[in-house]
């Protein structure tokens, strides 16, 4: 074989193996990206619930973050009213132990009895509309907590969905990327023989790297054999 044949066929090799190192730089990527892709963290959502105060009756099981509806949660103007209740009832209760003392000074009895009447109604009284107060308040609190959780439901509900559609997108993803790996795959399997079986040029010379360095040992006429551009190559590596 002259120095032009064995350069054509050198050539020709180079290419071959060319291609063949590209495959494996793509099929190298694709694995990459496969565990990149499959290494992404989708997060998936976790339901939490609105802060209310609704009564522990109508507490759901699985509520978190609640604490329990006592007097100490009533809107300002409902504790000054109870205040206000309970200073009116004494004031009458003096007012009237003072006038009935005048009217009738003798008769403590009648003094104290009207006393303790007036007391008692005050208080039921002021009892019954501070209750009317706090249901009015109840109502409206457990009302607030039923919209934010309708909202919360909603937003999570969306979440949800999200969620869903990211796992089926990376899904489709995956499947694609293990598509374009496993025909790279029978791609260098069905080509590697066509290099195996080149006989030009023994086969730990067969790199696209090294095959160039040969060629040009050839070309520019530094070696006239093939023998001679190996041992040429290996003098200088």
């Amino acid at each position: 074989m002259d120095v032009r044949e064995l350069i054509e066929s050198l050539s020709n090799l180079e290419s071959k193996v060319l291609h063949y190192e590209g495959l494996e730089q793509k099929l190298e990527k694709k694995k990459k990206l496969r565990e990149e892709e499959k290494g992404k963290v989708i997060k998936k959502p976790k339901k939490v619930l609105p802060e209310a105060t609704p009564r522990p009756n109508e507490v759901p099981k699985d509520a978190q973050n609640l604490f329990k509806y006592d007097n100490d949660h009533m809107p300002k103007n409902v504790s000054t009213l109870r205040s206000l209740g309970i200073f009116l009832t004494v004031l009458l209760a003096f007012i009237l132990v003072c006038v009935t003392s005048r009217l009738w000074p003798k008769a403590i009895f009648f003094e104290i009895l009207i006393a303790a009447i007036a007391i008692i109604s005050s208080a039921i009284c002021s009892e019954k509309l501070y209750e009317i107060y706090a249901h009015r308040h109840r109502k409206g609190r457990d009302e607030a907590y039923r919209r934010d959780l309708e909202a919360e439901q909603k937003c999570f509900e969306k979440q949800c969905e999200k969620y869903k559609n990211d796992l089926e997108k990376r899904d489709e993803v995956l499947r694609s990327i293990d598509g374009e790996i496993e025909a790279t795959e029978r791609e260098l399997a069905d080509f590697k023989p066509e290099i195996d079986t080149d006989e030009t040029i023994p086969d730990i010379y067969k790199y696209s790297d090294v095959l160039g360095l040969i060629i040009g040992y050839l070309k520019n006429r530094r070696a006239d054999s093939l023998k001679e551009a190996i041992n040429l190559y290996e003098s200088e590596k």
